[in-house]
């Protein structure tokens, strides 16, 4: 048996976490290298475990790359509501922040639709999310579950399925973070190779 995003197990029974605040980290990294402000938020869905870890690991990206960054952080209780990620965001953006992100799904839509609205930059969550605001999605985190299974089902495959908990991220294919895409030449090169660096 296999099950995702938990932390059950026994014997015959496994759990796959999705590292997915690696990636998190290098938005908070690349946020805190765009600002010009020196204050960026981030939204977050539920105030859960798999949220809080990408929250977290986003501010100390964050904060490796510019100790003085401002980091504004809310949690909006939903992973659908458009309109709540984007007020979210709006708050951020009234407190001077100039790079919005998200890790809340569908609402994290709304803090893209806000930062295009207002003219700032803003980083993706889960897939490649630029084209939903070419000239403000800077990157995104991108989250593969079916290399997380994948992964899983070779384990099976070869005789070394085992039950436990186990993390898999960069490393194994399962979170990467997406091309700049029409960013590559507006973010400085010395950014992307600190970022390359870092993710490898």
């Amino acid at each position: 048996f296999m099950a995702i995003e938990s932390n059950v197990h026994s014997k015959n029974a496994a759990s796959y976490v999705m590292a997915c605040e690696e990636a998190g980290y290098l938005m908070g990294m690349l946020a805190a290298s765009m600002t010009k402000t020196g204050k960026i938020g981030m939204v977050g869905g539920f105030e859960q475990p798999s949220i809080v870890k990408v929250v977290e690991a986003y501010k100390l990206g964050a904060a490796a790359v510019n100790p003085g960054v401002q980091v504004f952080e809310a949690y909006v209780s939903s992973f659908t509501d458009v309109a709540l990620g984007k007020e979210a965001a709006i708050a951020m953006a009234d407190r001077g922040a100039d790079v919005l992100s998200h890790v809340a799904n569908q609402a994290g839509t709304g803090v893209i639709k806000a930062a295009e609205e207002r003219g700032l930059l803003a980083t993706g969550d889960s897939y490649d999310q630029n084209s939903i605001a070419p000239a403000t999605v800077m990157c995104s985190t991108i989250y593969s579950v079916p290399m997380l299974v994948l992964n899983a089902v070779e384990k099976v495959k070869n005789g070394t399925y085992e039950g436990g908990v186990f993390y898999l991220g960069m490393q194994d294919g399962v979170v990467d973070i997406a091309p700049y895409n029409s960013f590559e030449q507006k973010i400085p090169t010395a950014v992307k190779d600190l970022i390359t660096k870092t993710k490898n």
